[in-house]
């Protein structure tokens, strides 16, 4: 990303604080999960920071459960790959978007009270 953009990295524990970090001018943009970033981008307290950089091109992550007994892998896998388990996928993972914005939402009215 420095190289990209010519920024330098602040590391932060939480995408949450990534994002509040962003509101409070600690840093010029948050480098997350493109998926989430979008979400977030939509939510009205978030108008003023809906710019997106470009994706980067590398390669996509997959998600991979590894079970110690075969036959539970194998299940696992059946699971994952059916229409059943990529719902649970994008549930799971909206579940998550909805936690970080929940989580930025209360650390942004911590940060405003007085």
């Amino acid at each position: 990303m420095a190289d990209r953009f010519g920024g330098s990295a602040r590391i932060y524990p939480s995408a949450a604080q990534a994002l509040i970090g962003l509101k409070l001018g600690e840093c010029k943009a948050v480098v997350d999960d493109l998926v989430l970033l979008r979400q977030i981008a939509e939510l009205p307290e978030w108008r003023r920071y809906d710019q997106l950089l470009p994706a980067l091109d590398y390669t996509r992550l997959t998600l991979r459960v590894a079970a110690g007994d075969r036959a539970l892998q194998q299940r696992v896998e059946q699971f994952t790959a059916s229409r059943d388990g990529q719902d649970a996928l994008v549930e799971i993972t909206q579940h998550w978007i909805d936690e970080v914005a929940f989580q930025a939402y209360v650390l942004a009215d911590t940060l405003d009270c007085h």
